[in-house]
Order: C-alpha cells, then sequence, then structure tokens
C-alpha cells in the first residue's frame, strides 16, 4: 500500500527491513534543500544612544523552512542574537 500527503510518501506491507530497522511500516520524507539560502545585504547598523546600536537587516529568501537568522559580535562565534524565520505557505 502506499500513500502520499504531497511531502512525504508511507508505504505499508510486508517488507521486513527498511534503513536496516524492522518494519511493517515506512515513511519516505521528501528530499532536503539542495540550494543555499540567497545572500542578504549588508545589515545597517546605527547608534541610538551612547552604547547603544540598532541593527536591521534586509530579509532574505530560502526553500527550507528552518531558516535562521543570527547575528554575531566582532567575529565572535556565539550569536548575541537569533530569530528563527517564521514561514507560511499559500
Amino acid at each position: 500500500m502506499f500513500a502520499t500527503d504531497g511531502n512525504q510518501l508511507f508505504v505499508g506491507g510486508d517488507s521486513t527491513y527498511v534503513n536496516n530497522q524492522q518494519q511493517g511500516f515506512a515513511r519516505f520524507q521528501a528530499a532536503p534543500a539542495l540550494t543555499n539560502p540567497r545572500k542578504p545585504a549588508v545589515p545597517a547598523a546605527v547608534s541610538v544612544t551612547n552604547g547603544t546600536v540598532s541593527v536591521s537587516w534586509q530579509a532574505t529568501t530560502d526553500d527550507d523552512a528552518d531558516l535562521v537568522y543570527r547575528l554575531y559580535r566582532d567575529g565572535g562565534s556565539t550569536p548575541i542574537y537569533t530569530s528563527p524565520v517564521v514561514t507560511s505557505t499559500l
């Protein structure tokens, strides 16, 4: 038996092993995204008050629902701000 929801393939039957695991039912997800996100424009930083900086940037697009913006200071390895991108489908 085969079924799909448009993004995944569901297979049920007498299969004994799928991906080296014992199965009677298997679910195959769509292939991962093979393209990189578009490169965003250079962020803009403006000093609002003494010791405070406001950073803004133009949104970019990607075909992956897990796009995350991370803001780093001075080339550091730990982000000072992280924001997941909320996507919607029409």
